[in-house]
C-alpha cells in the first residue's frame, strides 16, 4: 500500500479512506508489513485532513470584542504581494 495522495482529494474522501484504514488495522488479521503500510497511509491521510482543517480555520468568521464579525482570509503578516 504505497500510495500517494491525489492533490484534489477532498477532506471527506480522505476521512473516508482513513476510516477504512482504521477498520483494517483494528481487525488485526493483516500481515505486519501490510499493517505498517496501512499505518503510514493513515498518517498521510490524517496529515492531509489536519492541513485542510487548518486552511478552513483560517477562513472562519471571528466575533470581535466590539460585536462585529471579521472573516479571516489569511494569517496576519502573510502577504502574497
Amino acid at each position: 500500500m504505497n500510495k500517494s495522495i491525489p492533490e484534489d482529494m477532498t477532506f471527506e474522501a480522505a476521512l473516508g479512506e482513513l476510516d477504512a484504514v482504521l477498520n483494517a488495522l483494528e481487525k488485526g488479521d493483516i500481515p505486519l508489513e501490510d499493517a505498517l503500510a496501512h499505518y503510514q497511509w493513515g498518517m498521510d491521510l490524517a496529515m492531509l485532513c489536519q492541513k485542510k482543517l487548518d486552511a478552513v480555520e483560517e477562513k472562519i468568521k471571528v466575533l470581535q470584542p466590539d460585536g462585529s464579525l471579521q472573516t479571516i482570509d489569511e494569517p496576519e503578516g502573510d502577504s502574497h504581494e
